[in-house]
């Protein structure tokens, strides 16, 4: 295991999540509430519209489908800059653009990887998904392309797969705490498990340097 992820706890990262969460909440919630506002717009859109619209319903729902995947890679990009303390701008969203295509094609070809392994044998496919787990982060992050964003993750999780394993499930446990407490603790743990994911990505994305 390299030096950059020796000595990781999975503790390690859900409790500096948690300490970001407390400071940055707000921050937090309001990039979660982005997607429902496009979301929202998108509702009102339509119901202008019509049935009558036709070719222009289409259209506009294609936009919607760009607008809402350039958002939610924002989204992504913006937690990973809170982790390490950046500003998050418009430029946090606009940026994304160029990176759209990749982000499908990688995405498509990590889920067709996944899906051949599932195929032949449920546990490759499950070791697939840990080893590409990390290429939407870093198409996005990083702007690679789709291969090689799938080599980065795969040297990313070589050897740290189990640890990989522990976080899921430490991130699973959370979610059960937040449904036990009344529903309303997985408005808490739901965002932590979140941040936990890209702190432990973080850590994992100095192997390539």
């Amino acid at each position: 295991m390299s030096k950059a992820v020796s000595g990781f706890a999975i503790s390690e990262a859900i409790h500096g999540s948690w300490n970001l969460f407390k400071e940055k909440w707000h921050l937090v919630y309001g990039l979660y509430l982005i997607p429902v506002l496009v979301a929202v717009v998108y509702s009102l859109i339509v119901k202008a519209l019509g049935e009558d619209f036709g070719l222009m319903a289409l259209f506009v729902g294609f936009l919607y489908m760009v607008a809402q995947m350039v958002v939610s890679m924002g989204v992504v990009q913006g937690y990973i800059n809170l982790t390490r303390g950046k500003e998050i701008t418009v430029e946090t969203f606009t940026d994304m653009f160029p990176q759209v295509i990749n982000y499908v094609i990688g995405t498509i070809m990590m889920m067709l990887i996944v899906l051949g392994g599932t195929l032949l044998f449920i546990l490759p496919g499950i070791y697939f998904s840990l080893k590409y787990y990390f290429v939407p982060f870093l198409i996005i992050d990083k702007k690679m392309g789709p291969k090689e964003a799938l080599a980065a993750s795969a040297k990313m999780t070589d050897g740290v797969k189990w640890e990989l394993v522990g976080l899921f499930g430490a991130t699973i446990a959370l979610a059960y705490l937040g449904l036990f407490g009344l529903i309303v603790g997985v408005f808490v743990t739901a965002p932590v498990a979140g941040l936990s994911y890209v702190m432990f990505y973080n850590r994992l994305v100095k192997r390539l340097e």
